[in-house]
């Protein structure tokens, strides 16, 4: 399935029993729609980790920044897929640019963090003294536990002009290589396209329905009425959940990319104790 947003961005999402097939189908997609080989890439895959996956990736996708992660399912506009992958392809314009970095798992989040954080300042295509636009990162469980300690080390380098959302869970991240790793992952998008985050918490065991609304409303009057066309959704959910987990009601007529995660974190830690979700939704870019 190929979901078409502008010309530097699009969506594509292929659910199958193998992860190898899927992740073929998916790159295929996202390539056909931007007419060639993206310049960066998020990757989401759900079901049982193939260690061929990121290499194949990396085959399809070439030698681009590329972070994401594998989910316990990925969310897209039919509901949530798994197994499947899903890809967020970007190609670069005057208002796109994107880089990726990588960290270890390491004692200290923090160090990890503003590791990460430099190295994607160090790479940047713009050198302004602050970046604007919107930070991905991904991580191992650790991270859900002390996001306070990591987020003040993204923070203290990127500055508070990018909006910041962490996903983080037991499974595998990807990176710029052919395999998997473990530690932290991060995608730097700067676009001067507004761009809404929104944050919901609720109780558990059933909350995230209450939490999704939440973080859609937020996000909604953060993007201050404009027009948006993607949603970029991180939602925390038992396994037992899936098949009910209908998010895209929440959201009609909008591409939609995301996944299940141990812990869906905004700009600041959520309690382990309840669910959340959070949304990104992506403003309208300037139109060619």
């Amino acid at each position: 399935m190929l979901a078409e947003l502008q010309a530097s961005v699009s969506v594509a999402w292929a659910d199958a029993p193998d992860l190898c097939d899927a992740v073929f189908d998916a790159a295929t997609q996202a390539k056909a729609f931007l007419g060639g080989a993206p310049d960066a890439a998020v990757v989401f895959s759900a079901g049982p980790v193939e260690n061929a996956l990121p290499r194949m990736a990396r085959e399809l996708l070439g030698p681009i920044p590329l972070a994401g992660w594998h989910a316990k399912g990925i969310i897209t506009s039919e509901g949530v897929k798994e197994p499947g992958v899903a890809i967020l392809a970007l190609r670069a314009s005057d208002d796109l640019a994107a880089q990726s970095a990588a960290s270890s798992q390491e004692a200290d989040p923090r160090l990890a963090s503003a590791r990460v954080a430099r190295l994607l300042l160090a790479g940047r295509p713009h050198r302004r003294r602050y970046p604007k636009g919107l930070g991905l990162l991904f991580g191992d469980r650790s991270l859900g536990e002390r996001w306070d300690q990591a987020a003040k080390g993204w923070r203290d380098y990127i500055g508070s002009r990018v909006k910041t959302v962490g996903v983080v869970g037991g499974g595998p991240i990807y990176v710029n290589s052919s395999a998997y790793a473990s530690g932290l992952s991060a995608l730097l998008i700067e676009r001067a396209a507004p761009i809404g985050v929104g944050v919901g918490m609720a109780p558990r065991p059933d909350g995230w329905r209450q939490a999704m609304r939440e973080a859609v409303a937020m996000a909604e009057r953060r993007l201050k009425g404009q027009p948006f066309v993607a949603a970029f959704v991180a939602v925390s959910a038992r396994e037992s959940q899936l098949d009910e987990l209908e998010i895209f009601h929440h959201l009609p007529g909008h591409p939609i990319i995301g996944c299940i995660s141990e812990a869906a974190i905004g700009p600041w830690p959520t309690s382990p104790s309840l669910q959340s979700a959070v949304v990104v939704l992506i403003g309208e870019g300037p139109q060619g």
